[in-house]
């Protein structure tokens, strides 16, 4: 197991598309704080036109945990590359290699997990410093930075950084269940899509089923980047759950990937 993720976390760190990656995230950073500070403009000429008060909406917080939604350009392009990355292995006939050497087929799938869940969060992270170091340059944090503040702050970047975990979990499944790019892309971006979809119908639902869409993975997510108050029952529900999940994708993925013929 060691060796199987010494030798996958080192094709991570020396493959182009890693820096690729974190290239294209740079942009996608720099484009988001550019379109966020023309909506700003534009918002508060209309304010002057009109008169009437428009309430705030770009904070270096919002801007900064804006990233960690799963339906977003972060989401959708974590799902890509890392769906792709693993195929790669795949594609080279290098998979099939390790299991003809005796390497045990669970160990392959948990090496590539954690590569995936590697690749995910490192790349989050890296895009949510050049969002809070722009955000709060241009914006201001938006928010009095005191202890309680400190706690939000923390349990935000948690289910944040969660997120990828379980989007990882989620883009591993399919890229060696499915051994098709188009599919890993197109299933791993459906049902992200679809969660979010899900945990935004909770404002529709009785109080009774409350606690329903706080098990969802995604709901969490959707209040820290949503701007909302993370209470502390929605945040271990939400942690809880994209744990849970996470752990049923790898051991639905360990079984199913076991039973397939790579020889």
């Amino acid at each position: 197991m060691i060796n199987l993720l010494k030798a996958d976390l080192y094709r991570l760190i020396k493959s182009k598309m890693t820096y690729i990656l974190l290239i294209v995230c740079f942009g996608v950073s720099l484009f988001t704080l550019g379109v966020d500070v023309v909506m700003k403009f534009l918002m508060k000429t209309v304010q002057e036109e009109t008169g009437e008060p428009i309430p705030e909406l770009f904070t270096g917080k919002s801007i900064m945990f804006g990233c960690f939604s799963l339906s977003s350009d972060y989401g959708l392009l974590l799902s890509i590359f890392a769906g792709v990355f693993t195929l790669l292995d795949i594609r080279h006939g290098t998979i099939r290699n390790k299991v003809m050497i005796g390497e045990s087929k669970t160990f392959i799938y948990l090496s590539h997990l954690i590569t995936s869940m590697v690749l995910c969060v490192g790349a989050i992270i890296f895009s949510f410093i050049i969002l809070a170091i722009g955000a709060n340059l241009i914006f201001g944090y938006g928010y009095q930075f005191d202890s309680k503040e400190l706690v939000e702050f923390i349990k935000g970047f948690i289910i944040g950084i969660e997120s990828f975990i379980f989007l990882a979990s989620i883009s591993t499944f399919f890229s060696l269940i499915t051994k098709s790019t188009p599919l890993t892309i197109i299933f791993t971006i459906l049902i992200t899509i679809g969660l979010v979809v899900i945990s935004s119908l909770s404002n529709m639902a009785p109080e009774s089923l409350k606690y329903l869409f706080y098990l969802v993975p995604s709901y969490a997510t959707i209040v820290v980047t949503g701007g909302g108050i993370l209470s502390l029952e929605v945040f271990w529900c939400g942690l809880i759950s994209l744990l849970v999940f996470t752990a049923l994708n790898t051991v639905l993925g360990i079984v199913l990937f076991n039973k397939i013929d790579l020889k």
